[in-house]
C-alpha cells in the first residue's frame, strides 16, 4: 500500500475544488450573458412529450414492485443481508432496470425517438459528455460547502439531546466492502452506469418536464429534486443529494439534452465511488 496515497489523494482534490471554482464562475459569467436561453430551453422543455399520467404511470409500476417484494419477503420469510449480493441485484432490477423498461416501452408505443423524448443528437454527444463532467467539476465547491454545513447541523444536533441523526454511508457503498468479484463489478456498473442513466431518464427526462408544463419550471425543479434525494432513503445525505438534483435538472434546462446531466450524474458517481475507496484502502 502506497503511504503517500492519502497526501496525493488529497492533493488531487484541491486540485479538482481550484479547477471547479473555475468551472463555477465561467458557467455562472455564461449564465448572465445569455438570461434568454433559460426561457428558450424552458419551453423545449415543456413541448416535450411526457405528462403527469405517465410518470404517475410508471411511479406506480415501481411502488407496486417494490411493495410485492416486501409481500413476498414477508410472507415467505425471506431475509437478505443489506449488503448481500442478492439485494443488490433484486433492488436494481425492480428499480432502474424496471424503469428502463416501463420507460423504453413508453417510447415505442408511441413511435417517439430519443432525439424527440430527451433532446441531444450524436453529432454533439462529445460536447455534451465534456459539459457534464465541467458540470461536476464546477458542482464540487458547492457540494463541499452543502457538505460542511450538513456535518455541523449534524454534529449540534446530535449534542443536543435530541434523537440523533446516524450520519451512514449510502447503502450502494455497502456492496464495495469486501465480497466477491462479481459483487464489486456489478455495484460498479450499476453506481457509474445504471443509475445515473436510469434515475435521469425518470426523473430528468420523465418527470421534469411533465410537472413544468403543469406547475412551472421552478415548482417543477424543487419537487423532483426533493424527491430524487428521497429516494435514496439516506437521511443524513438529504441536502447532498437535493442539491444534486437540482443541479442536474439545471443541467437539463441550460443544454436540453439529458445527455448532459447523465454525464454529471455519472461523473458524481465514479468520483464518490473512487473517493471512498481510495480513502477506506489508505
Amino acid at each position: 500500500m502506497d503511504e503517500n496515497l492519502p497526501d496525493r489523494l488529497e492533493l488531487v482534490l484541491a486540485g479538482m475544488f481550484a479547477a471547479g471554482l473555475v468551472s463555477l464562475a465561467a458557467f455562472a459569467v455564461r449564465a448572465l450573458r445569455s438570461p434568454d436561453r433559460w426561457l428558450e430551453c424552458a419551453s423545449v422543455l415543456c413541448w416535450r412529450p411526457f405528462t403527469v399520467r405517465h410518470a404517475a404511470g410508471i411511479v406506480t409500476l415501481l411502488m407496486a414492485l417494490q411493495f410485492s417484494l416486501l409481500l413476498a419477503m414477508g410472507v415467505g420469510g425471506v431475509k437478505l443481508d443489506p449488503s448481500s449480493t442478492a439485494l443488490l441485484i433484486v433492488s436494481t432490477v425492480l428499480m432502474h432496470w424496471a424503469g428502463l423498461a416501463a420507460a423504453l416501452w413508453l417510447l415505442r408505443q408511441n413511435g417517439w425517438s430519443l432525439r424527440v423524448a430527451f433532446g441531444g443528437s450524436r453529432l454533439h454527444a462529445p460536447l455534451q459528455i465534456a459539459t457534464g463532467v465541467l458540470g461536476y467539476l464546477a458542482l464540487m465547491p458547492v457540494i463541499a460547502l452543502v457538505s460542511y454545513v450538513t456535518i455541523r447541523f449534524i454534529t449540534i444536533w446530535n449534542q443536543s439531546g435530541m434523537p440523533p441523526i446516524e450520519n451512514e454511508e449510502q447503502m450502494i457503498l455497502e456492496f464495495f466492502k469486501g465480497g466477491r468479484t462479481f459483487r464489486l463489478v456489478y455495484a460498479t456498473f450499476t453506481a457509474v452506469i445504471l443509475a445515473p442513466v436510469a434515475e435521469e431518464v425518470l426523473f430528468r427526462g420523465i418527470a421534469l418536464p411533465a410537472l413544468a408544463r403543469r406547475m412551472g419550471t421552478f415548482a417543477a425543479v424543487v419537487t423532483v429534486s426533493v424527491l430524487f434525494a428521497a429516494i435514496h432513503f439516506h437521511v443524513a445525505g438529504f441536502p447532498v443529494l437535493f442539491t444534486l438534483g437540482v443541479a442536474l435538472a439545471i443541467a437539463y434546462l441550460r443544454t436540453c439534452s439529458l445527455l448532459v446531466p447523465i454525464a454529471l450524474h455519472t461523473t458524481f458517481n465514479l468520483a464518490t465511488v473512487l473517493i471512498v475507496n481510495l480513502r477506506g484502502s489508505s
